[in-house]
C-alpha cells in the first residue's frame, strides 16, 4: 500500500520492493548502498546480526533509514 501511495505522489520516484528475505545474498548490499533512502520493514529477520551490520554501513554512508520491525529483534 505505501509502495503504491508513494507512486502515485512522485511517477518518477524509483522504489525497489524487495519480496524476498533481504540481507541473504551479496546483491542485496549493493541494492541496499545504492539508495537513496531505505525504508525497511520485515515480518520476519533470519540473520538479524547480518541486518544490523548492513544498516550500520548504510548509515556510515549518509543513507536515511526508518526501520520499522514487525516483529521484536531481541536485544
Amino acid at each position: 500500500m505505501l509502495f503504491n501511495y508513494l507512486t502515485d505522489i512522485n511517477k518518477e520516484i524509483i522504489l525497489n520492493k524487495c519480496n524476498w528475505y533481504f540481507g541473504t545474498n551479496e546483491k542485496d548490499l549493493d541494492l541496499l548502498l545504492k539508495s537513496d533512502f531505505i525504508f525497511y520493514c520485515a515480518d520476519q529477520y533470519y540473520n538479524v546480526q547480518q541486518l544490523r551490520e548492513q544498516l550500520r554501513l548504510a548509515l556510515t554512508k549518509g543513507i536515511p533509514i526508518i526501520d520499522c520491525p514487525v516483529q521484536k529483534l531481541g536485544g
